[in-house]
């Protein structure tokens, strides 16, 4: 004969895929964040690539200033705001060893050259911008 409840072999069992259950989720969790970081430096890359393709086809310069820990600007040739963008939400400049600025000219040059490091949840970023060639590179 059967008393009404549950046995204590089928509560811990039930722990079991509930803690299980759980675990994968944590785990996926870390890994949507993850993906979200590199297409955040993805789209910051891109960026760089567009405007120093902009200030050549245009026959400009485009200036990229680091304004705080997630926030850069885009200037013209008169110094005047053209694009405020953001990084993503986990990523922050690293302002120590960061550069402040770097300049896109017609010519196909830097005329300001530098790296920008960008610091994750995990990994730190190196996006190097040549100063002879301008060539965007991500490490």
């Amino acid at each position: 004969m059967r008393k009404n409840g549950y046995t204590i072999i089928e509560l811990i069992i039930v722990l079991i895929v509930i803690t299980i259950l759980l675990s994968l989720a944590n785990f996926s969790r870390g890994i949507i964040k993850s993906r979200k970081e590199k297409m955040a430096i993805t789209i910051f890359y891109t960026n760089l690539k567009n405007y120093r393709q902009e200030a050549v086809l245009a026959n400009v310069y485009r200036k990229i200033v680091v304004k705080d820990e997630s926030t850069y600007l885009i200037y013209d040739e008169n110094n005047n705001i053209i694009n405020r963008e953001k990084l993503g939400e986990n990523l922050k400049f690293d302002r120590l060893n960061c550069c402040k600025s770097v300049y896109f000219s017609h010519d196909f040059s830097s005329v300001e050259a530098g790296t920008f490091t960008i610091v994750g949840r995990k990994d730190i970023y190196t996006i190097t911008i040549s100063p002879i060639t301008g060539n965007v590179q991500v490490r």
